[in-house]
């Protein structure tokens, strides 16, 4: 289950660039569909992805430490690879807009969504081995720029970030998938070299992680 907010971040107060609300009827199949803001198609099939992508009636939700509660809005969408075959699903959706070569250099982009990881695990070390990925590619090109998940093949059940969708690139950070986890990244766009990318896993809300 997945429900995901992207920011943009400037020295003042962030704008939102993408957002998507999975407002779309329960049940419905998410390919196809147009729902949200900051994209400039609907969701697409990527590759080989087989089973099932589909709204749900409720969405998610957060709560901190401290016991506050994170707003949210919306359904949230269900993912899940096809269970008779090793085959995952991934659908993918283009954002209109693009960050850090294209003239956005410095600049700083926040990017957070709700996940939970649930279904019957496998036996062995890594109950989960099939990674739940979350790529953001934030400018033009085939490469894939930055994934948040285990990636394929990943020794335990965690969450990090893949930078070039690459799993020896893995940079861990632990996680509980059979909770609601809130994922944040902060991304900065950095002339002429490669970007700085932070992850932060369930912050405390009201104040800049």
């Amino acid at each position: 289950l997945l429900a995901g907010v992207l920011l943009l971040a400037g020295n003042t107060r962030a704008a939102i660039l993408a957002y998507e609300p999975f407002t779309n009827s329960p049940g419905d199949a998410i390919i196809g569909l147009s729902d949200a803001v900051g994209f400039n198609g609907p969701w697409q099939n990527y590759m080989s992805s087989q089973g099932v992508a589909t709204n749900t009636a409720t969405g998610l939700s957060y709560s901190d430490s401290l016991g506050r509660v994170l707003g949210t809005s919306g359904g949230a969408g269900f993912f899940q690879g096809l269970t008779s075959a090793n085959n995952s699903m991934q659908p993918i959706r283009l954002f209109n807009f693009s960050r850090g070569t294209n003239g956005a250099d410095g600049g700083i982009t926040w990017i957070s969504f709700l996940a939970v990881r649930q279904g019957p695990p496998n036996s062995g070390n890594n109950p989960y081995a099939r990674g739940a990925n979350v790529p953001h590619d934030l400018n033009t090109g085939n490469l894939q720029k930055l994934a948040v998940g285990n990636s394929t093949g990943a020794p335990t059940n965690t969450l990090g970030l893949i930078p070039t969708g690459s799993a020896g690139n893995l940079k861990v950070s632990k996680i509980v998938f059979s909770q609601t986890n809130l994922v944040v990244v902060r991304v900065d766009h950095l002339p002429g070299a490669n970007d700085n990318a932070y992850l932060f896993v369930n912050p405390a809300l009201g104040v800049e992680p």
